[in-house]
């Protein structure tokens, strides 16, 4: 019976730790997430939506268009009808054709006016749109404006890429923080019944009680700081890939720890990859199409029109009139003004932008040079304090064993003893930050090359 009763009780407790067993989310798979589920993933989403949805708008203005119309009115003692369908298109030459049929019936109280026909319009740009590049202009701009937005999204990936790294490192530095506070305050409650202990027989004075308990203290007061900044970077986290059940949210203890080379060739790296670099391309190949559009604006602005008409003979045009000829026209027209200032001046102010553009398309490759040689000095900087902060660790260690040896011989006070495990548990925390920001470093500099992604990640953590 009581190994009956023993029994349901271990069962008992194994189902209520597996109920509230949290779920433990790899730093992977919580950006994964985040660039799935968050506002700022859906924002970007949007934008690359709206992106398609404005080229496939003018895409659809060189597409076949297909319009019906239809008339009827009536005004004194006329009435009037009508019926037509129309193909419409826009090649990317420039060229525009219609054609359509139509039949209308004019009607009074005298005559019967009855007008079928079939007929086909032709219009051509010469001078100013003549040519695919200009035919084609607003399709090629909407084009290179989606590839731009397309950029610019990349670059707004890796941004929030590296901030949710930032923040599960974060997470990650106060989880183990509080891990250490948590061991600090076990080593505190142990000094404390030792001092309280050798005081009993008179090996040591009052006051290594009160610091001991003191010591105990600040230690629970540090951890319930920890504790509290823990909740608060979970509860940020969870927010971000909207996890609605906190309390069975968590994250691996695990301290990655990145290996990254730093490439001879990065800047030619961080050419062929970063976002902003290939927007100034697409910048030049913009101002290049807007400049030809500024030359051509001084050239005649004439059009050729070619139409013709044909009247169907089943159909009569008036009262026993029939007519199956068929009518064509040719003409041009001639559009712009004899004076050109205003085109003039418009030439101008592009061949401005587009030399200014050719400025900052420099001093943006000047500035990615600066910003890599800044990282790499960061990642020199970060490794060589980590070696500094292991060294201060391994220092460390061996004064706490010293300070235990003395104090267990009666050499010193507990003093000395809380002071090396204080000093110790900085240490170790030092050197965890230390790590967390040579991981960080490296993330920065990867995103200033423009390879940051999620493989990226992978590759880093892979067998950590």
């Amino acid at each position: 019976m009581i190994f009956k009763l023993v029994k349901l009780v271990c069962i008992y407790f194994i189902l209520t730790s597996l109920s509230y067993a949290k779920n433990t989310i790899e730093i992977v798979d919580f950006v994964s997430e985040v660039l799935q589920k968050s506002d700022q993933a859906l924002q970007i989403q949007d934008k690359n939506l709206f992106s398609e949805l404005d080229l496939n708008t003018t895409k659809f203005d060189y597409e076949y268009q297909w319009v019906p119309s239809l008339l009827l009115g009536t005004s004194n003692n006329i009435k009037s009808q009508g019926l037509g369908f129309e193909v419409r298109k826009k090649t990317e030459f420039g060229t525009k054709f219609t054609v359509g049929s139509s039949y209308s019936r004019v009607s009074t109280d005298f005559d019967t006016l009855e007008t079928p026909k079939a007929y086909i319009n032709i219009e051509q740009g010469l001078f100013r749109q003549w040519g695919t590049d200009m035919g084609r202009m607003p399709l090629t701009q909407a084009e290179l404006n989606t590839k731009r937005v397309f950029l610019l999204t990349v670059m707004e990936r890796q941004s929030l890429l590296r901030r949710s790294i930032g923040a599960y490192f974060s997470a990650l530095v106060t989880k183990k923080q509080l891990i250490l506070r948590e061991k600090t305050v076990d080593r505190a409650q142990e000094n404390l019944a030792v001092s309280e202990s050798r005081y009993g027989l008179d090996l040591v004075p009052k006051t290594d009680v009160y610091r001991s308990n003191l010591s105990l203290l600040n230690a629970l007061d540090t951890q319930k700081q920890e504790q509290r900044l823990y909740n608060k970077n979970i509860r940020s986290l969870a927010e971000s890939i909207k996890e609605t059940d906190i309390n069975a949210f968590d994250i691996n203890d695990t301290v990655y720890i990145f290996k990254a080379q730093i490439p001879k060739n990065y800047l030619e790296i961080a050419l062929k990859h970063r976002s902003d670099w290939k927007i100034y391309n697409l910048d030049e190949k913009l101002s290049k199409i807007e400049l030809k559009r500024a030359e051509n604006n001084l050239l005649p602005d004439i059009k050729l029109k070619i139409s013709s008409e044909h009247y169907f003979e089943k159909f009569e045009i008036s009262n026993n009139v029939q007519n199956s000829d068929l009518d064509w026209k040719i003409g041009l027209s001639y559009s712009s003004a004899l004076t050109q200032t205003k085109e003039k001046n418009a030439l101008i102010r592009q061949k401005i932008r587009y030399e200014q553009q050719k400025r900052d398309k420099q001093a943006l490759k000047r500035k990615i040079k600066l910003d890599l040689q800044d990282s790499v000095d960061d990642i020199h900087l970060t490794q060589a304090r980590l070696s500094i902060a292991k060294q201060r660790l391994l220092q460390s260690e061996k004064a706490v064993e010293l300070a235990k040896l003395r104090y267990q011989r009666g050499l010193s006070s507990n003093l000395d003893l809380i002071d090396a495990e204080n000093e110790l548990q900085s240490a170790q925390i030092e050197t965890l930050r230390q790590q967390i920001n040579l991981n960080m470093v490296y993330v920065y500099f990867a995103e200033k090359l423009g390879i940051l992604d999620v493989k990226w990640l992978e590759e880093k953590t892979n067998g950590l």
